[in-house]
């Protein structure tokens, strides 16, 4: 079962009766996304199309789905790997649409997922993000030698660093049973999914790496356990940052999880 929704999106439009001209104000284009309520300058503006005309201005909001964006959710019945050829299907419909996002960044475990992507979105600059060294077990990890040179064949980047939301806080928790910011906050977020947390995690760390900027929107995909069943447009920031980190919209994930 796969449930979409869709989000329009909205231009405000002030236009005077007695004048016959209209002044259109679109939104900030840094919040194109969520058709915000007028800005001072906006109802300053209205204020004083209503002094012009006597009273007989009008405030129109247009319903209008407008071309800023235009985003579909998919809902997957439940978290699978079976679901990464739709999930890359999802993300290259979306890329299609936005040709101007340029990286997205994939969470891979042993390689499989970070192969598919880089060889689904040829052109875009992929990286695959996969556990830290020592993981699952000490001195090793789970991404192997040949795989990884596959995805830099494909012309992938692949990124081998801390979790951002884990690290030392992980390694206190273990040794002392005491929770730290970190890792609250993964929790917090795994409440949207795990692949959703992931999402967050790998858009910090390719940020720490500088294999992103912080000024330009990524995909990010990410799963629960291995494949993938989440993609989100992402607004990266640096770990030191992490309150500018901004998860602008969400392409798929699952309902049940």
């Amino acid at each position: 079962m796969t449930l979409v929704s869709e989000l329009a999106f909205k231009k405000r439009t002030i236009s005077s009766s007695c004048s016959r001209q209209s002044t259109t104000l679109n939104p900030d284009p840094r919040n194109a996304l969520w058709g915000e309520r007028p800005s001072d300058i906006d109802m300053q503006v209205f204020e004083g199309l209503i002094t012009g005309c006597q009273g007989k201005a009008m405030l129109m909001w247009n319903l209008h789905l407008q071309q800023l964006m235009h985003i579909h959710t998919t809902y997957f019945d439940q978290a699978s790997s079976e679901h990464t050829s739709e999930v890359v299907a999802v993300v290259r419909e979306f890329l299609q649409s936005n040709p101007s996002i340029d990286y997205v960044l994939v969470a891979t475990t042993q390689g499989d997922t970070g192969i598919a992507v880089a060889q689904a979105l040829k052109g875009k600059k992929v990286v695959a993000v996969s556990h830290q060294a020592g993981f699952a077990a000490p001195n090793e990890n789970e991404l192997g030698e040949d795989k990884r040179k596959q995805i830099e064949g494909l012309g992938g980047q692949v990124l081998t660093t801390t979790h951002a939301f884990a690290g030392v806080a992980r390694g206190i928790r273990k040794a002392l049973g005491t929770w730290e910011i970190n890792e609250l906050l993964a929790v917090a977020y795994r409440t949207f999914g795990q692949g959703t947390k992931v999402c967050a995690e790998i858009a910090m760390m390719a940020a720490d790496a500088g294999l992103v900027p912080t000024d330009k929107d990524v995909i990010c995909i990410a799963g629960t356990g291995r494949g993938a069943d989440t993609a989100w447009l992402v607004r990266p920031a640096n770990t030191s940052s992490f309150p500018d980190l901004k998860m602008r919209a969400c392409l798929c994930k699952p309902a049940q999880f």
